[in-house]
């Protein structure tokens, strides 16, 4: 191609039609897919399910504007509420965030002054999900298998790439503000059309990529973004240390329990991630590239 638009980006890698998933079956697909981390840890995703934790579709007074999320509390335990739509992407939206009501159960076993995790935590066990759900639906074969990879190569290219240029493009509003300058609508146009050159260089830039930033780009606050990247980061390699024997599954489920206790940079020192190097960032995104080329 001579140019690359966001439209181009937009066209599916998957070769078949996207089939129908009802939610019975997606229940099955994501219990059956947390099976490397235990039968223990298997067996709270069921008593989830069979506890009635999920609000499976829209209904009167809960948010629509995005497809899931999780609310909790130490007392009460987690709920998901889910806009369930029959198909690849909300099925993804429930095993991500099944991630963040088991971490809840783990944490909510201690004293209730410990009942949480810090946010970049928190994303860990909801990617890693993903990332076993992939591959779980890999070895159905046919059009669900294709549909899942691409899912999954979407969402590592939206938490390792897009999250972090948006958290770079707030950070450069944000100093642009606190050195004395204006903020004009041209200005943070410019703004987010040279930080996507840096982080997307092959994109051509249109009208459209130009004043992108305001469906969405500046609607949480500049800080919010990183713990998506480093969320991935921590699960890719949780991932890769599960598959070749470094971590356990009861070490991991023991990590789940105790999130409250420690800062965020020693809680990924546990799972082997040294934040203040480059080096996990730069494995997250070899593991991406290994994705890529198997896939695509």
């Amino acid at each position: 191609m001579d140019a690359v638009r966001p439209w181009d980006t937009q066209v599916s890698v998957a070769d078949a039609p996207e089939p129908e998933i009802e939610y019975e079956a997606a229940v099955g697909h994501v219990v059956d897919t947390v099976a490397p981390l235990g039968e223990a840890y298997q067996e709270r995703a069921r008593r989830f399910f069979a506890q009635r934790r999920v609000d499976v579709y829209e209904c009167a007074d809960k948010r629509s504007d995005i497809p899931a999320f999780c609310p909790s509390s130490a007392e009460d335990g987690a709920f998901v509420l889910l806009n369930f739509q029959r198909d690849v992407r909300a099925t993804f939206h429930l095993c991500h965030e099944l991630g963040h009501a088991l971490h809840v159960e783990h944490h909510r076993e201690g004293p209730a002054m410990y009942a949480t995790g810090p946010c970049p935590i928190s994303e860990v066990p909801s990617v890693l999900h993903e990332v076993l759900l992939t591959e779980h639906l890999a070895q159905q074969n046919g059009p669900l298998a294709a549909h899942a990879r691409e899912r999954l190569l979407q969402s590592l290219e939206m938490l390792l790439y897009e999250q972090a240029a948006n958290a770079a493009f707030k950070r450069r509003l944000a100093a642009t503000v606190d050195g004395g300058e204006r903020l004009t609508a041209d200005r943070i146009a410019d703004a987010y059309r040279e930080t996507l050159a840096r982080f997307d260089p092959a994109l051509e830039p249109c009208d459209r990529t130009r004043f992108e930033w305001l469906t969405g780009a500046l609607f949480r606050d500049a800080f919010h973004h990183y713990q998506y990247v480093l969320g991935a980061v921590g699960a890719l390699r949780v991932r890769e240390s599960l598959r070749d024997g470094r971590l356990d599954p009861a070490t991991y489920r023991e990590f789940l329990r105790s999130t409250g206790r420690d800062d965020p940079v020693s809680l990924f020192e546990r799972l082997g991630v040294d934040l203040t190097t480059s080096a996990p960032y730069e494995r997250a995104a070899r593991a991406f590239e290994g994705y890529l080329d198997r896939w695509t």
